[in-house]
């Protein structure tokens, strides 16, 4: 902490975000910090809590389509995994992805105890891909960060992606967990979301697009169309995984 007060002087504005602030800066600094170096972390902490929208409601305040867990063919087995390009297809229901959900879930996106869990469960995958207890732990935390962006306000999806929590969603989409195989309840939940992005234009749409992407292959991912329906800043981190070179300009 010292280190971290020391060096604060020295960059600019947006310049130095940690990876897990929630975790190592203290409360008493953490808006400070925030409002210095993670915009979105610090727009994240400042809203009310009755934004967050509980499970079953829409951003609006308009009941949801009752939750169905139906199982759907997979998404094809050979060659590049395709998300459909954006049609007429009927309003699909969001799945549930896990038990925590509505308030209970977007509440963890400022609990430190499991921003450090999902953080060490990503460090520990990366040093070692075969423990089979850290692929287990990871199954269940990809299955509830899918449903923290599915019960997210999607007015609130960008603030909550550019926070540290969306860093660490990030560090688990690079992670490389995505090639391990799928269990039959992934792969059912993982062709739920790909039909439901299949029309960008229904409410929630980018929400399930980021539930839906830890289950996909980087470099396997193609998008038949549908890329004009998603926000540069997403739009640009997905081509960075798929091994697509971004411009500026």
């Amino acid at each position: 902490m010292n280190l971290l007060l020391a060096a604060m002087p020295y960059f600019e504005r947006g310049k130095m975000r940690l990876m897990n602030a929630t975790d190592v800066v203290p409360q008493w600094l953490i808006a400070d910090y925030s409002a210095l170096f993670d915009p979105g972390l610090a727009r994240l902490l400042t809203r009310p809590a009755g934004l967050l929208g509980p499970a079953g409601t829409a951003a609006a305040g308009r009941s949801m389509p009752p939750q169905n867990l139906q199982a759907r063919g997979p998404i094809n087995a050979g060659g590049a995994e395709r998300l459909p390009a954006n049609n007429s297809e009927p309003i699909m229901p969001l799945p549930v992805m896990a038990k925590r959900r509505g308030n209970e879930a977007l509440a963890l996106v400022q609990n430190q105890d499991y921003l450090g869990r999902m953080n060490g469960l990503i460090n520990l995958y990366t040093i070692d891909p075969s423990d089979t207890e850290v692929k287990r732990e990871l199954i269940i935390l990809r299955r509830q960060m899918g449903q923290i962006w599915l019960d997210l306000n999607p007015a609130q999806v960008q603030a909550l992606y550019q926070s540290s929590f969306g860093q660490l969603y990030r560090n688990f989409l690079g992670c490389g967990f995505s090639r391990e195989g799928l269990l039959a309840e992934d792969q059912t939940l993982r062709s739920q979301l790909a039909r439901y992005v299949s029309n960008m234009a229904q409410s929630k749409a980018i929400n399930a697009l980021l539930a839906a992407l830890p289950f996909f292959t980087p470099g396997r991912i193609q998008f038949g169309g549908g890329e004009q329906f998603i926000p540069p800043w997403l739009l640009a981190d997905i081509n960075v995984l798929n091994g697509k070179r971004v411009t500026s300009g």
